[in-house]
Protein backbone atom coordinates (compact mmCIF):
# COMPACT_ATOMS: atom_id res chain seq x y z
CA UNK A 1 0.00 0.00 0.00
CA UNK A 2 2.61 2.43 0.86
CA UNK A 3 4.22 2.25 -2.88
CA UNK A 4 1.42 2.75 -4.22
CA UNK A 5 0.97 5.78 -2.46
CA UNK A 6 4.29 6.65 -3.16
CA UNK A 7 3.52 6.53 -6.87
CA UNK A 8 0.45 8.65 -6.81
CA UNK A 9 2.18 11.54 -4.96
CA UNK A 10 4.89 11.06 -7.70
CA UNK A 11 2.89 11.10 -10.43
CA UNK A 12 0.84 14.25 -9.22
CA UNK A 13 4.37 15.91 -8.78
CA UNK A 14 4.91 14.87 -12.33
CA UNK A 15 1.93 16.55 -13.39
CA UNK A 16 2.16 19.61 -11.47
CA UNK A 17 5.53 19.96 -12.62
CA UNK A 18 4.41 19.58 -15.86
CA UNK A 19 1.96 22.66 -15.55
CA UNK A 20 4.57 24.80 -14.30
CA UNK A 21 6.76 24.28 -17.04
CA UNK A 22 4.17 24.64 -19.75
CA UNK A 23 2.62 27.77 -17.84
CA UNK A 24 5.60 29.18 -17.51
CA UNK A 25 6.94 28.55 -21.64
CA UNK A 26 3.52 29.76 -22.72
CA UNK A 27 3.94 33.08 -20.50
CA UNK A 28 7.25 33.66 -22.52
CA UNK A 29 5.67 32.77 -26.01
CA UNK A 30 3.00 35.42 -25.03
CA UNK A 31 5.32 37.99 -24.38
CA UNK A 32 7.27 38.04 -27.05
CA UNK A 33 4.21 37.68 -29.09
CA UNK A 34 3.33 41.24 -27.84
CA UNK A 35 5.46 42.80 -30.38
CA UNK A 36 3.89 41.86 -33.23
CA UNK A 37 0.34 43.83 -32.43
CA UNK A 38 -2.48 43.74 -34.83
CA UNK A 39 -3.70 47.11 -35.36
CA UNK A 40 -7.34 48.41 -36.30
CA UNK A 41 -7.40 52.22 -38.08
CA UNK A 42 -10.43 53.82 -37.31
CA UNK A 43 -9.26 57.38 -38.11
CA UNK A 44 -8.63 59.75 -35.78
CA UNK A 45 -7.46 56.53 -33.63
CA UNK A 46 -5.80 52.85 -33.79
CA UNK A 47 -6.95 50.09 -32.14
CA UNK A 48 -4.03 47.62 -31.12
CA UNK A 49 -4.81 43.76 -30.22
CA UNK A 50 -2.25 41.83 -28.13
CA UNK A 51 -2.24 38.30 -29.15
CA UNK A 52 -0.42 37.19 -26.46
CA UNK A 53 -2.47 37.91 -24.07
CA UNK A 54 -4.67 34.36 -25.17
CA UNK A 55 -2.04 32.21 -23.72
CA UNK A 56 -2.66 33.01 -20.39
CA UNK A 57 -6.14 33.55 -20.86
CA UNK A 58 -5.94 30.01 -22.21
CA UNK A 59 -3.67 28.31 -19.64
CA UNK A 60 -6.17 29.57 -17.05
CA UNK A 61 -9.12 27.95 -18.53
CA UNK A 62 -7.30 24.75 -18.67
CA UNK A 63 -6.02 24.20 -15.49
CA UNK A 64 -7.01 27.29 -13.11
CA UNK A 65 -6.39 30.33 -11.78
CA UNK A 66 -3.10 29.94 -10.46
CA UNK A 67 -1.52 28.46 -13.62
CA UNK A 68 -2.64 31.26 -15.59
CA UNK A 69 -1.44 33.73 -13.19
CA UNK A 70 2.18 32.11 -13.16
CA UNK A 71 1.35 32.23 -17.09
CA UNK A 72 0.99 35.89 -17.03
CA UNK A 73 3.73 36.63 -14.94
CA UNK A 74 6.17 34.47 -16.57
CA UNK A 75 5.67 36.91 -19.71
CA UNK A 76 6.21 39.92 -17.15
CA UNK A 77 2.47 40.36 -17.12
CA UNK A 78 2.41 40.60 -20.98
CA UNK A 79 4.40 43.90 -20.05
CA UNK A 80 1.20 45.73 -21.54
CA UNK A 81 2.39 49.32 -20.41
CA UNK A 82 5.25 49.09 -21.92
CA UNK A 83 4.08 48.06 -25.48
CA UNK A 84 1.47 50.76 -25.05
CA UNK A 85 3.24 53.45 -26.61
CA UNK A 86 2.38 56.67 -28.52
CA UNK A 87 2.64 55.13 -31.35
CA UNK A 88 0.58 51.43 -31.22
CA UNK A 89 -2.28 52.57 -29.32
Amino acid sequence: MNSMSSGLNNSRRIGTAYKVATSIIFGIIGFALNFNTINFAFPPYTATVLIGLLFPMLITQAWGWKYGLLSAMAGGCQSMWWLWGPSNG
